[in-house]
């Protein structure tokens, strides 16, 4: 069985605390790199095994609980007036899928997000042909109107 290996980083934004967004983040295996030119400006990158975002750590080892990894919680509010934060991962688990998204995240908590498999939808209401028209781009997807042999 193949595993997830993404690649994931934020475009560089100001701060108003880089050592608090560092506490803010560090626990959750976010590591936050200060531009070399400008130090109010910093980016973040996983750390995680897999590459990606973290979704999850757990607070307590002896309780179990966990705690989420909120970007609007736990970096907006060390961005600066007007600033956005954008979080870009992509991935894949070899050729079975490949998945790609970005979430942006402005200074006052606002948010918004995409995903590559947006296209599917959007491939139906831009162009007019139905999702069981066209297979999936992943496993082994066929379309869903095609009968598989015996």
């Amino acid at each position: 069985m193949a595993n997830y290996q993404g690649t994931a980083r934020s475009n560089f934004f100001r701060v108003t605390d880089v050592v608090g967004l560092r506490e803010s983040v560090s626990s959750f295996e976010v590591s936050v790199q200060v531009h070399p030119a400008n130090p109010e400006y910093v980016m973040l990158f996983p750390t995680t095994d897999d590459g990606g975002w973290p979704t999850w750590k757990q607070e307590d080892e002896e309780t179990g609980q966990e705690v989420e990894f909120d970007p609007v919680e736990h970096i907006c509010p060390f961005l600066a007036e007007g600033e956005v934060a954008i979080l870009i991962e992509i991935g894949a688990e070899k050729l079975n899928y490949v998945s790609g998204f970005a979430r942006a995240f402005t200074w006052d908590g606002r948010h918004i997000a995409l995903s590559l498999s947006d296209i599917y939808g959007r491939v139906e209401k831009e162009l007019g042909i139905a999702q069981e028209q066209f297979a999936d781009a992943t496993y082994l997807s066929l379309p869903r109107t095609v009968a598989l042999a015996a």
